[in-house]
């Protein structure tokens, strides 16, 4: 979101400020979107948290409407999956060309080696990670060629690369590759390293977001080493995002499966 809104900033010369109510902010998501902030370093990038609940995205837009906030929606109309719409901005157009930033932490000091990648594999979303065995295979891979990995995230032995997330972006800034899951992580490294010293992995049988998808596309490498290419997973992630009739029937059988098998 963060990102998405420095990039419009940017490109349109204008100021964008993010509008956040309570339920966006379960658990330390509120501490986590201000740390974030600091990160872009963006002065026409702002953010205000508005602490009201409400039922429904219209109710909340009518209430940022009534406040004299000005809203606009925004789509993903490249890849618009089976539940989203394709009116509103179009995202994407901002997101190919992007502004870099470069993270940097006056709180801690951090080591930084030469020949090195950063790597992350504990993303929350189950459907997209890849088996322990597997990212071993994968790191041995970088190991081969001369790399040494260092892990970020949740699996990181470093406290600083756990917790602190301009550290972070700065290790991923100046390491030889960027190698991980679909993740927050991964549009992180898009926010900090060209997309071409990015490489992500997932199994063809695995979940595909839109936004892997585009990364591909702008020139992030996808399964550069050890997952084979494969022409059929290739139509199957992208017939999940782009043949919108086809994977809302797909839905609907599988849904309707699931209920009468509980």
């Amino acid at each position: 979101m963060v990102s998405v809104a420095h990039q419009i900033s940017l490109v349109t010369n204008s100021q964008v400020s993010i509008h956040l109510c309570l339920n966006h902010l379960g658990r330390n998501k509120r501490e986590s979107f201000k740390e974030i902030l600091g990160i872009f370093s963006n002065p026409d990038l702002s953010l205000e948290f508005h602490e009201l609940n409400f039922e429904s995205d219209v109710q909340w837009i009518n209430y940022l409407n009534s406040i004299g906030v000005v809203t606009k929606s925004i789509s993903y109309p490249d890849h618009p999956g089976w539940l989203e719409t394709t009116s509103g901005m179009d995202v994407p157009r901002y997101l190919v060309d992007r502004f870099l930033i470069k993270p940097s932490c006056p709180e801690h000091e951090i080591n930084i080696p030469s020949n090195y990648i950063v790597s992350q594999w504990d993303g929350s979303g189950t459907a997209r990670k890849i088996h322990h065995s597997l990212v071993s295979v994968i790191l041995e891979h970088y190991g081969n060629l001369g790399l040494q990995n260092i892990t970020v995230g949740g699996d990181a032995q470093i406290s600083e690369f756990r917790n602190c997330l301009a550290c972070i972006g700065k290790l991923i800034a100046s390491s030889k590759f960027y190698v991980g899951i679909d993740s927050g992580f991964m549009h992180y490294a898009l926010q900090v390293k060209p997309y071409s010293e990015i490489h992500i992995y997932n199994r063809y049988s695995n979940y595909w977001s839109h936004h892997l998808l585009r990364a591909r596309e702008v020139g992030v490498k996808v399964n550069p080493f050890v997952i084979p290419s494969s022409i059929f997973g290739n139509f199957y992630v992208n017939f999940r995002y782009d043949s919108v009739r086809l994977a809302k029937f797909y839905h609907m059988v599988k849904l309707g499966v699931q209920k009468l098998s509980s």
